[in-house]
């Protein structure tokens, strides 16, 4: 269970919401819940990975050939609210009193994930001052050019 966490960490964003909602004020010892929870924070991981992985293509892409993709906003998002949920989460693992093995991989996690998201978060800033945007051509303008 740790694991599935520290390792799909942005998905608490969503998953702790929507647990709270379904579970609403049963006891957390339900049966089951422990598999519910791995569940949800793998398949909602998948969503920040994907993002994760967009970037760093794009950066590779950008240090190979010096050009990039498009500038897109829903990046851009998600990038912040990964570096603001994994910071909080490393200030909160770090503060906290627990000092167990558990709280070791979530405090490394929200660090990896921290450095993943403000890298991803400057790169798509940088990546809208290199490439503003363009302007579509004037069809009455093409026309006028090529007479």
């Amino acid at each position: 269970m740790m694991v599935a966490q520290a390792v799909n960490l942005p998905a608490a964003v969503v998953a702790l919401p929507l647990e709270v909602a379904v579970v609403g004020t049963r006891p957390l010892t339900m049966p089951g819940l422990e598999f519910v929870r791995i569940a949800e924070f793998s398949i909602i991981g998948i969503f920040f990975w994907f993002f994760m992985g967009r970037f760093v293509d794009d950066a590779i892409e950008w240090r190979q050939l010096r050009s990039g993709s498009r500038w897109r906003l829903s990046d851009c998002i998600v990038a912040a609210l990964t570096a603001a949920n994994s910071t909080l989460g490393f200030v909160a693992f770090t503060v906290g009193q627990n000092r167990g093995r558990g709280s070791i991989w979530l405090l490394f996690s929200s660090a990896l994930w921290a450095l993943l998201g403000f890298s991803a978060l400057v790169f798509r800033i940088m990546q809208i001052r290199a490439y503003p945007r363009m302007k579509a051509p004037n069809a009455l303008e093409d026309s006028t050019e090529r007479q």
